[in-house]
This record gives C-alpha cells, sequence and structure tokens, in this order.
C-alpha cells in the first residue's frame, strides 16, 4: 500500500477564484440574512449559515477549479466567512442610512417643506454620516434641527457618503444598544460587553465553518494521472471491530484479503469499529486506487461519524480482491445471525 500525497498545486488563477468564489458567497449569505433578519434573528445560528453558505460555494469552487491546498483554501475560507459577517452588518448600516433619509423626509413632508429639494439635497449623504457620528458619541439626534445642516454648504466637502467616522459611529451605538438574541423564547439585548462578546463570537463561527468546509473540500484526493477527484462516497465497507486496527492496518498494507475476511466479527460490529474506503479513478481503469481506514462511530441506525486512519493507495486487483472478501464475510455474518434466529422458532413449532 503506497502513502497517498497531495500534489498541493497553486496556480495563481485557481486562487483568485477561490477568493471570488468567497466574495460571492459573502455578499449572497450577508443579504440573505439581512433580508431575513428584518423580521427575526437570531445570533448564532444566523452566523452558522453565513458560513455554511461562503463554504458551499467556496466547496464548489474548488471541486470545478480542483484546488489541492487546503491550507490556502482553509485561510481563503475564514477571510470568506469573516467577511460575510462584516457584510451583514454593512447592509444593516446601508438600511439604517435609508431609514434616516425616509424619517427626515416624513419631517419635512409634516412640516410643509419641499421632499424632492430635500432628496437630490446635495449635502443629505453629510448630514446623515454627522447623525451617525454624533449618535455614536451618545449625543442626543433631533432630525428638525438637523435638517438645518442641509444648508450648509462646507458639509459636502468635509463628508462623504458612508465615511468611515460615521461607520464608526453606527458601531458603536450598535455596541451601547445590544445585539436582539433570543433566551428561552424571550428577546434580549445585552449591552457591553455582552453585545461585543456576542459579535466576536458570531464572526468566529462564520469563518471557522467556512474554513473548516473549504479545507475539507480541497483535501479530497485527486488521481495525479488525469488529476480528476476520486470518485464514490465517502463511507466505507465495514472490516473489523477497533480493537483490531493494529491487525486491520497490517493486513492492509500487505494486500492480504483472508486475513481481513477472518477478522470480521461473527457476532456484529461494536459501535465503534472500522470501516474500508475504496474510491477508483473514473478516467483511469489502471490507476491506483484510492484508499482510506476509518474510525467509525455509530450513534443510530442512521447517524455516524468517521474519521480517517490510514490513507493510501492499492492496485486495482488488490482493491478488487479486499473488497469482495469483506462483503463476502458480512453476508456469511448475516445469513448465521438470520440462521440463529429462524432456527430457535422452527424447533418451538415442532
Amino acid at each position: 500500500m503506497l502513502p497517498y500525497r497531495s500534489s498541493g498545486r497553486i496556480a495563481p488563477s485557481d486562487v483568485a477564484w477561490l477568493i471570488l468564489a468567497a466574495l460571492i458567497g459573502a455578499l449572497v449569505a450577508g443579504g440573505l440574512a439581512n433580508m431575513i433578519g428584518q423580521y427575526f434573528r437570531i445570533v448564532v445560528p444566523f452566523a452558522v449559515a453565513l458560513g455554511v453558505i461562503v463554504g458551499v460555494v467556496g466547496s464548489a469552487m474548488i471541486h470545478w477549479r480542483r484546488f489541492q491546498t487546503p491550507a490556502i483554501a482553509a485561510i481563503i475560507g475564514v477571510l470568506g466567512g469573516l467577511a460575510a459577517f462584516s457584510a451583514d452588518q454593512v447592509f444593516d448600516y446601508l438600511r439604517d442610512r435609508h431609514a434616516i433619509t425616509q424619517e427626515m423626509v416624513r419631517v419635512v413632508d409634516r412640516l410643509g417643506g419641499d421632499v424632492k429639494a430635500v432628496r437630490s439635497h446635495g449635502n443629505l449623504s453629510a448630514t446623515i454620516d454627522l447623525l451617525m457620528v454624533r449618535a455614536g458619541r451618545g449625543d442626543k439626534i433631533n432630525l428638525i434641527n438637523s435638517l438645518s445642516m442641509l444648508g450648509d454648504e462646507p458639509l459636502a466637502g468635509n463628508a462623504r457618503v458612508g465615511s468611515v467616522a460615521a461607520l464608526r459611529g453606527w458601531l458603536a451605538l450598535r455596541h451601547r444598544s445590544g445585539v436582539s438574541i433570543l433566551i428561552g423564547g424571550q428577546r434580549e439585548r445585552p449591552g457591553p460587553p455582552g453585545g461585543l462578546l456576542i459579535w466576536a463570537i458570531s464572526a468566529l463561527l462564520s469563518g471557522g465553518i467556512a474554513g473548516v468546509l473549504f479545507f475539507k473540500a480541497a483535501r479530497e484526493p485527486v488521481c495525479s494521472g488525469c488529476g480528476d477527484w476520486f470518485e464514490g462516497s465517502s463511507s466505507g465497507l465495514p472490516a473489523a471491530n477497533y480493537g483490531f486496527r493494529d491487525h486491520v492496518r497490517q493486513a492492509l498494507e500487505q494486500h492480504d484479503a483472508n486475513e481481513l475476511a477472518r477478522m470480521f466479527p461473527a457476532r456484529g460490529l461494536h459501535r465503534k469499529h472500522l470501516a474500508i474506503n475504496f474510491r477508483p479513478c473514473k478516467n483511469c481503469t489502471e490507476a491506483l486506487v484510492y484508499t482510506e481506514l476509518q474510525r467509525v462511530r455509530r450513534y443510530s441506525a442512521k447517524r455516524s461519524s468517521t474519521s480517517p486512519l490510514l490513507r493510501g493507495l492499492l492496485p486495482p486487483a488488490a482493491a478488487q480482491e479486499i473488497a469482495v472478501a469483506l462483503k463476502t464475510a458480512r453476508r456469511r455474518q448475516r445469513e448465521e445471525a438470520i440462521r440463529k434466529i429462524v432456527r430457535p422458532k422452527n424447533q418451538h413449532r415442532r
């Protein structure tokens, strides 16, 4: 059994495509989270969803470009998840700016002023910037008095739409007011440092989940002959109970199909057992077969988790022989178990 090593090739174009996919996923995830967040928002599940969306988009790009550098993919994934969380906050910021504009227009309309002139005024964006800066400092805001700033000509030259100072003021205001979360069916708004802590946890969750999904996608095995992914599922054939891991590893490295078949438990597998996964290349019939020895934890009939213990390459003939031996051993074990159930019933009838 030969060891499997990823080529680790890095092409600048592949990195660029992956960064583009992460940014697109971040914008899509942030936009969706912000639209849904107008009606309800549960911070931690939203952060998980942000990371999953970015991870799915990035994983698709990794498989399309055959990206084989897990470390770089993970870094890009983490940055993409953080970008998605940031995009959600920026969309919130832009929506609040729009809400202030609408409120100013309503005030002018109630006072009998020219609404169109307010909307098209050159100082409108700069006025909103100053309002956000003052709100961030904790000053009380009076929209009627703020309308007088529209006539101050220097404003247009001293501030611009979406200025950094306005964004800092908005963040300071959000930090003081807290983050809306749902605890025990009741909506709460924890203030500092609770709000800041929840923001940090949410950002780390988004980045971490996206990074893990990127890493797993880039770690998938690739055929060295044609450069395509090995086909097949991630689940393998049951082989033995976990206590025989050293013997199974040795038999697998020696291509000993008979020894592997003898180690298949006659009384069935434990919840923690071993499986062997074979994934051939769909393009190269004579290529080595990617083989993985897995540790399986079975929690229920439909729920289990796997983790790799050994990864390598086997000749096609050896992989086929071992697969047939394991399937035969499993079939015999099931047939024997059925006979043990049926035999006492037949004896009872007699």
